[in-house]
């Protein structure tokens, strides 16, 4: 297997999706499950579509007025939760990044840190608990 197999650049439908889920995973622990605001979040801040895109690919699904994460989309949710947030702190105590600068960066940073990497930031770090915005890393 090549390293371009292994670590295949990620597409914009794939960062979309890893979007929405991240926003989904943030909300949640902000204690938003509505599916009615998740809709209209996801809609404009990541693209129109995403809500149905999730529900359709199984990543989450409707209970009533709420929006749940189902075991793939759970999953999900926490890996990119996780990269964010390692690159938030990667971005903010090692590289010392001006604030403004640190979550566009690691945005992007996010989508391409393999599960090695993001065990070896982890490790560099600590085995940080929390972003720098006091959020939970998820193990």
């Amino acid at each position: 297997m090549t390293d371009t197999q292994k670590y295949p650049i990620p597409t914009a439908a794939r960062e979309d999706l890893e979007e929405a889920l991240g926003l989904v995973w943030q909300q949640r622990e902000d204690g938003v499950t509505d599916a009615a605001t998740l809709r209209r979040l996801m809609n404009e801040g990541v693209e129109p579509g995403a809500y149905a895109r999730v529900i359709a690919e199984g990543y989450a699904r409707e209970n009533g007025p709420r929006l749940e994460l189902t075991p793939p989309g759970e999953a999900l949710g926490a890996d990119v939760s996780r990269r964010h947030r390692l690159a938030e702190r990667l971005l903010t105590d090692v590289l010392s990044l001006e604030h403004g600068a640190v979550d566009p960066n690691a945005c992007r940073l996010e989508h391409i840190i393999s599960p090695e990497v993001s065990e070896s930031i982890c490790t560099l770090l600590g085995h940080p608990k929390e972003c720098p915005h006091g959020h939970a890393i998820p193990p």
